[in-house]
């Protein structure tokens, strides 16, 4: 079953916190964003090379592109799969660093 709009907004906002915690936990942040975008079609690769660094640490940077997602995803919550990955390619755009 698909997580919710706001159950998918919380897991990155945690992701986020988490990001800011341990940032050499790449491993778990990517885990955590396929976890949010589970069973919504989206290929969770492509957010997590949007969203968040390739290599660790995490940086400030990615934690506010996933805030920004999480944020975005709550202001548009019956988005489906290629208006969620346009979310997630308009948080890089905002947030490029």
């Amino acid at each position: 079953m698909s997580n919710t709009a706001e159950e998918r907004a919380t897991l990155l906002r945690l992701t986020a916190m988490g990001g800011r915690r341990n940032p050499e936990d790449l491993f778990g942040a990517r885990m955590a964003i396929h976890g949010a975008f589970e069973a919504t079609e989206v290929d969770s690769n492509r957010v997590c090379d949007l969203l968040i660094s390739e290599r660790s640490p995490l940086k400030e940077s990615d934690c506010i592109r996933l805030e920004i997602v999480a944020t975005l995803i709550e202001a548009e919550p019956e988005a489906r799969a290629e208006q969620l990955f346009g979310l997630c390619e308009m948080a890089k755009m905002i947030a490029p660093w």
